[in-house]
């Protein structure tokens, strides 16, 4: 299968205005907050790197978190979360970004809220470069939110298709 021939839904150059704006909303809304971002891995990871570049905030720390509801090579969630590796810096009284690639069900999210919250977190916002409304499940929104899309499978710019692609620049999607 060629990935590279599938259609671009987000360029690179309109993701770049995204992590910009995104980057510009929470520099002001934390410019004097001890600030916990927690990426989830692994599609996020490309686009949080670009993100905390934009985040203008002096007491800030980054950390990771690996949990899915997606199995292995599976397209819809499972329901069912697991945690592969979860979060070492403590949040205790400190505010906490979670920062996603994309939010379709909010199975995972839902799950990740609650568990930042029972370790006492000041606050817990969430931040999202995709949100896949039509597909929402748990009661979750996010408090920044790059772009709306519609029930498309997407890949680039960290999001895999099979593990793969996560390296192209632009968002493509499976017609």
């Amino acid at each position: 299968m060629t990935y590279r021939k599938k259609p671009i839904l987000i360029s690179k150059n309109e993701l770049d205005a995204i992590v910009t704006r995104l980057g510009e909303d929470i520099s002001r809304d934390y410019k004097d907050s001890s600030l916990v971002i927690v990426i989830i891995l692994k599609g996020a990871f490309i686009f949080a790197s670009d993100l905390i570049r934009k985040i203008k905030v002096k007491d800030m720390k980054v950390d990771f978190v690996r949990v899915s509801s997606y199995g292995v090579g599976q397209r819809e969630s499972t329901g069912t979360v697991k945690l592969w590796k979860d979060i070492s810096v403590n949040v205790c009284n400190k505010d906490v970004l979670i920062v996603e690639d994309i939010i379709d069900s909010g199975t995972t999210l839902h799950f990740l809220v609650n568990r930042i919250k029972a370790s006492h977190a000041k606050s817990v916002k969430l931040c999202t470069l995709l949100d896949k409304f039509s597909k929402r499940i748990a009661p979750i929104q996010p408090d920044y939110n790059g772009k709306i899309i519609e029930d498309k499978y997407v890949f680039g710019y960290g999001l895999d298709l099979d593990e793969m692609c996560r390296n192209y620049p632009d968002i493509h999607f499976e017609p």
